[in-house]
This record gives structure tokens, sequence and C-alpha cells, in this order.
């Protein structure tokens, strides 16, 4: 299996060919896609990218249906059997991305008993992808997903650090630093929020653009203008499309002591961003 383009490529082993699914063009009615990605022993991932692009077409019964036909005993006997090998990894993405949907659906319910239901049902998945593999940092990014769905900041910031002694498929992952820096972030706590984005551009100076984006955001919220338009200025240079880091910059001219040249820089920089 591999993506293009939009396109899903699902192997037919004894033809030597595949059949390519589009992600935005999906049949209404899955059975047909279940049927194929079941009678190929499709790989797991190849599952789970089907089931977010019926999510994303906001048919979440198809998602909750392939997620879970993945992940039953005779779909991994397929897989396992055509690949030698365990899924471990993949099953736990698939255990956790239920554990979210449920988690969200929850948030969304306003009836108490429904809520409690679905809560229960995130609960469940989330302890089944713990028991599949203990050295994974997703279930515990997960869980600190879970928490903060219930407004729980400092339970998520404590899966967060035990995350960040986890690994990822078995690779050291960022994604508990930058988590913690946004839960810092949001509680004002800038100067602890910086030292964690620093630490993971030291760790990673290619990393991505959005996390130079967030050490500008510290520091525009701090008041350190120069900083911050320094930092804005060097994503753009990453990433010269980056909406956020024009707004950014955008709002500091305006607030420029000139104020006609801020007014001019700032309306230019806007039109960059929308």
């Amino acid at each position: 299996m591999e993506q293009g383009e939009g396109l899903i490529y699902v192997a037919l082993h004894e033809h030597n060919e595949a059949v390519a699914l589009r992600q935005h063009d999906l049949p209404r009615d899955p059975d047909d896609v279940l049927n194929l990605l079941s009678s190929e022993a499709a790989p797991l991932l190849c599952w789970f990218d089907t089931a977010k692009s019926y999510l994303s077409q906001g048919q979440a019964a198809a998602f909750v249906n392939i997620v879970q036909e993945a992940h039953n005993e005779e779909t991994l006997q397929g897989i396992r059997n055509y690949f030698h090998r365990e899924p471990l990894f993949e099953r736990v993405q698939l255990l956790c991305a239920l554990a979210a949907y449920y988690t969200e659906a929850a948030r969304a319910e306003r009836e108490q008993q429904e809520r409690t239901r679905l809560g229960q049902q995130a609960e469940q998945y989330i302890r089944q992808a713990e028991g599949l593999r203990s050295s994974e940092m997703l279930p515990s990014m997960t869980r600190g997903f879970m928490a903060m769905a219930r407004n729980e900041p400092h339970a998520a910031m404590l899966e967060y650090k035990r995350a960040e002694k986890l690994r990822h498929n078995g690779n050291i992952n960022h994604a508990p630093l930058l988590a913690q820096a946004a839960l810092h972030y949001a509680n004002g706590d800038l100067s602890q929020s910086i030292q964690l984005y620093a630490q993971v551009l030291q760790a990673n100076p290619s990393c991505p653009p959005e996390v130079r984006l967030g050490i500008a955001a510290c520091y525009h919220r701090a008041g350190k203008l120069a900083a911050a338009t320094a930092a804005y200025e060097r994503v753009l240079q990453l990433d010269a499309n980056s909406a956020d880091a024009l707004l950014g910059l955008a709002v500091i001219k305006f607030g420029s002591s000139n104020i006609q040249e801020g007014l001019n820089l700032g309306l230019q920089l806007l039109q960059r961003a929308y």
C-alpha cells in the first residue's frame, strides 16, 4: 500500500496490480471497500487511511466500522499470515483513534448518560492500546487529549510527561514536549513554553516551522516584539505562506510608533495571509 495525490492503493496480491481508491470520492456504502481490504489482507495503515477518509467526509459510522473491522481477529490473522509479523504499532494506532473518536463524541454529547457511555468506550479502547505495548507513547498522548477534553490540564500534563519517556514505534518523538509547551503557553507560563520549544529545536533543527511559530507566539504574548518579529520572519523563510506568521507580524506592524508605515506594512501582510 502506498498513497499519492489523494489516492490509496490496495495491492491485489494474485494479479501483481493495485486498486486505487480516491480518498475524497469513496463509495458511500463502505462494504465493498471493506471486502477489498479484507480479501487482500491490506496493511492496517491502509485500513486506517481509508477510515480517516470516511471520517473527513462526515461518515463517522463508516470510520468506526472500518477501524473495528480492521482490529477483529480474522482480519489480523490474515495480515499476520501474509506479512509474517504482528502489526502491534498499527493496532495501537487504531485503538487510540477509536479512543479519541469516542472522547470527542462524549465531549459533544449533552445527555449525561450517553456522555458517560461514550466516555467508557473511549476508556475501554485506550486500555486495550496500553496493553499491547507498554513502551509506546501514543496511548499516553491520547490520554492527554482525553484529559483536555474533560478540562483537566493538570492530568494532561502528567500524561505528556509520561509520554516523553516513551517511544513512537521505537523512535524518539518530540510530540510530548510540544504538547507540554502548548499547555504552558495556555497557562501563561511563557518562559517554560519557550524553553520546551527551544529544546525541540535544538534536538531537531529541521523541525517543522510550527515549532518556531510557537516560540514567536510566546515572545509576542510576552511583549518581546523584536524577538517575536525575528521568530515570525524565520518562520516565513521556511514557509512563505504561513498565515499565522503573517498575521502575527501584521499585528506587530499595526502597533508601530510610525502609524502610517505600520498600517501600510500590516495591510500588505494581511493581504499575503488571506
